[in-house]
């Protein structure tokens, strides 16, 4: 393709006159994207993956990484470009150019999002064993006698609560069953 057929055909599908993705601008970009074009999703990909990577990283901090699996961001990443596809890509629809932010920052805080998701589904699937085993094991901050460093932020605050329903729960269910027994021992008494 000549040089000026390839700048009337980039003219018409609305991106500059370079036929090189990588000489487009962010905004060029994410024209291209939200229209369907496979060269600018490439070259989103190529130009946000891996510092959007860093960003999931920071987010959940070095202390709730360490308890998350080792592949915990290329299934962040996977939520996160899945997430921008959905509802016919809303999410970059609502990009706001005249706002002054910029591209990286709106995605980076999508990236976080998906990455605080992710991170609270994970947390709540029991790990080793059961969660009926744990109880009676002293609570110190959401450490389970597993000799991990407690949670902080948000996600301990959840876990707190979250160990405080089970507890309960577990308490009610006791009573049920003393309830239960009490009411077997009476009527076997009464059956004599």
């Amino acid at each position: 393709m000549t040089t000026a057929k390839a700048t009337k055909f980039h003219a018409l599908a609305g991106v500059a006159g370079t036929p090189n993705a990588k000489a487009w601008t962010d905004r060029e970009v994410l024209d291209a994207c939200i229209r369907g074009d496979e060269r600018a999703w490439r070259e989103l990909h190529r130009r946000y993956d891996k510092s959007l990577r860093a960003a999931a990283y920071k987010r959940l901090g070095q202390s709730l990484v360490e308890r998350l699996p080792s592949d915990f961001r290329d299934d962040v990443m996977g939520d996160f470009w899945l997430k921008v596809l959905e509802r016919d890509m809303a999410d970059l629809r609502c990009f706001d150019w005249e706002a002054g932010k910029a591209l990286y920052k709106w995605l980076a805080r999508l990236v976080g999002q998906c990455a605080t998701d992710y991170a609270g589904t994970i947390l709540d699937e029991p790990e080793y064993a059961p969660v009926e085993d744990s109880h009676g094991v002293p609570d110190d901050g959401g450490v389970l006698a597993s000799g991990r460093e407690p949670l902080r932020g948000s996600l301990s605050l959840y876990a707190r609560r979250f160990n405080a329903k089970l507890a309960k729960e577990a308490k009610e269910e006791e009573r049920k069953r003393a309830r239960d027994g009490r009411k077997r021992r009476r009527t076997k008494g009464k059956g004599a």
